[in-house]
Order: structure tokens, then sequence, then C-alpha cells
């Protein structure tokens, strides 16, 4: 079961210090805005700890009041740190409720997720457009409860939407991940595996992950020269890194790397958590397409990931090995065209 913290501050900016304390906490850190923060503890017993140590390091940082939300999913971990508290009494055996001196901390029980978006007004339903909302108030819906209680295929009809994933939502059902990226110079991408003993169902989740960093990737327009796989089993784990001659972004290239980072006999087995972090990142120029070359550019592109592949390869085999010399200037190769003896022999 995931466990996912919502903190949100009231009146303050998250700051800097604060993100930092975060990131002490767990790798996955997502900055919401200006007030709010998003971390995954999934893989620490003792969140409920950890969650009291942040609010203890807020107080004194005086960037009180704040919510801290823990819950089963993003969702609901904002909406219990972001809306105001149920009042119905059928939902007060739903969560559980803390405060330390101007923090509140409130926990959705788990397998009560549903139970506590029945008394959550729509106005406090973060996945709703203004629109939509406006429509469902109009025809007498106004708590998430309500709401839950239309059928996929009526609440799509009032939508005029495919409307799964809102349902799904007001189910207390969230699959989103809390994506790591902060600090901004890495980017951090896990998914939880309960007690996966098959090497092809790794391979599946690597290829998963691939597709997400690199969507990640393409919004930053960044790419990474070093990845590191974490391989956390139930009782020890195994990391494996990768330093890269390019720099990649693409999710087929990710995902070769990291299936030749999975070792063939080393897994700590069963695994619980797959965790891939990109380093060293830096800025992809991104051009604007031109209808008269977008060819010549195009096979200029493959002809360079193709020269990358290969010397991709030629550095496993022999690391240390490869040298790559420098392209020669090209008023010296027109000239060599007129004296072909222009050059030394080793440089010809």
């Amino acid at each position: 079961m995931r466990k996912i913290v919502y903190l949100h501050l009231e009146k303050e900016k998250i700051s800097q210090v604060i993100l930092d304390e975060c990131s002490q906490h767990s790798p996955l850190v997502e900055p919401q805005g200006e007030q709010g923060v998003l971390l995954d503890l999934s893989t620490f017993k003792r969140a409920g700890e950890i969650v009291k140590e942040l609010a203890v390091f807020i107080h004194r940082q005086n960037a009180g009041p704040a919510r801290l939300g823990l819950a089963s999913n993003p969702l609901l971990a904002f909406c219990a740190a972001c809306s105001s508290i149920p009042v119905q009494a059928k939902s007060k055996n739903t969560y559980r409720l803390q405060s330390y001196h101007n923090i509140l901390i409130l926990q959705v029980l788990p397998g009560q997720e549903a139970n506590f978006l029945t008394g959550l007004s729509l106005q406090e339903f973060p996945v709703l457009m203004a629109k939509e909302r406006q429509k469902l108030m109009r025809l007498g819906y106004s708590r998430v409860g309500e709401m839950a209680g239309l059928s996929r295929e009526k609440l799509g009809q009032i939508l005029k939407r495919d409307a799964l994933l809102l349902w799904q939502n007001s189910q207390g059902i969230d699959y989103s991940p809390v994506r790591g990226n902060y600090p901004p110079d890495r980017l951090v991408c896990s998914i939880l595996l309960p007690s996966c003993k098959e090497r092809q169902s790794l391979e599946l989740a690597l290829q998963q992950i691939s597709t997400n960093l690199e969507q990640e990737l393409s919004q930053l327009h960044k790419a990474c020269r070093k990845l590191v796989l974490e391989i956390r089993g139930e009782k020890e784990s195994l990391i494996r890194e990768r330093l890269l001659g390019y720099a990649c972004y693409e999710a087929a290239q990710l995902a070769r790397i990291l299936a030749e980072l999975l070792p063939e006999a080393e897994l700590p087995l069963p695994v619980e958590e797959l965790r891939v972090y990109l380093e060293r990142l830096e800025k992809v120029e991104v051009e604007m397409p031109d209808l008269f070359t977008w060819r010549r550019h195009y096979q200029e592109e493959q002809r360079r990931r193709r020269l990358q592949e290969s010397i991709y390869n030629l550095l496993q085999r022999f690391p240390q090995g490869i040298r790559q010399g420098a392209e020669i200037e090209r008023r010296e190769q027109v000239l060599a065209l007129w004296d072909p003896w222009r050059f030394p022999p080793q440089d010809r």
C-alpha cells in the first residue's frame, strides 16, 4: 500500500529549506505550486513518525499554520490537507486527526478512501473543472458521494466526455505517481511491485518507468548522462549505475540500458520496488521543423543516434579504450579536394 503525504502551508510559501528537509526523508518529492508539496513514503514503515518530524520542523521554521494529509494516493492526500474536514457522522470514522501547535495532521484510514470523500463538497474536489462542477451542481449533485453514486456512463453523458478516470477518483482511486523532480538537478521515478519474482515483470516495469521519464524529460527539454537503478527487496537493496557517453532522453534507450543494469543472479528476490534516478541532467536544444530541410535533419539525427549507440556498445566491450577524434575543419576538407597530400598519412 502506498503512503503519500501532502504538505500545505496556509499563509507561507514553501521555502527551499522545507523542500530540502522533505528530500531528506524521501527521494520522491514533487512541489505543487507555491504552497504545497507531495512526498512518497511508501517504502517506509514509520511514515507516521516522519510526518510528525515534518510537523515539528515546520513549527520550528515558523511556517505555520499548515496541514499535512496522509493517504494511500496523491488525490486523497491533497483532499485531506486542503479541504475542510467532513462533518458527517459517517465520515468521522474514516480519518484520524492530530495536531501539533498550529499544524494539523489528517490521516485517511486505509480502506476508507471512498467513505472519506462521501461528505466532501464538489467545490473542494480538485479533479473537476469549473464548468463541470457547475453543471453537476445545477443537477442537484453537491457532494462527491452523490456524484460517485452515478454510473460511469451516466457521468460521461452529463459531462460530455470519457469519465472513467473521474469516476475512479470519486471512488477514492488514484494511480498517479509522485514525480521525483526535486532537487531540480535529477529526476526520480518509482514503481511498487509487491513480491515480484519474475524477470519479465521487472523488465515491463522498467519500460513503464522509462516511458514516464521520457515524458518528464520532454517537458523539461533535458537529457541525462547518468542512470542509477535501485532494486529494493524485502530485506536488502541493490544499486547499479552507469555513466553515459551521450545525453539520453528516449524511452527505448532508457529501457535498454536499465534492462542491461538488471542483474541475472544477484536480484534481491522477491522485489518490492524499482526506483530509477536520472542524474547529470543537461538542456536539449529544441529546433522548429523546416518544411524544406526536415528530411536532411531527420537523416542527420538518425546517423547521430546510430553513432551514439555504436560508441555505447563499444564502450561496454572496451571500457577506457575508445577515443573519438576531433572533426577536421571544413576549410581543410575543401583544400584537400585539390591537394590530397595535404594531411599527414596518419590523418588521412
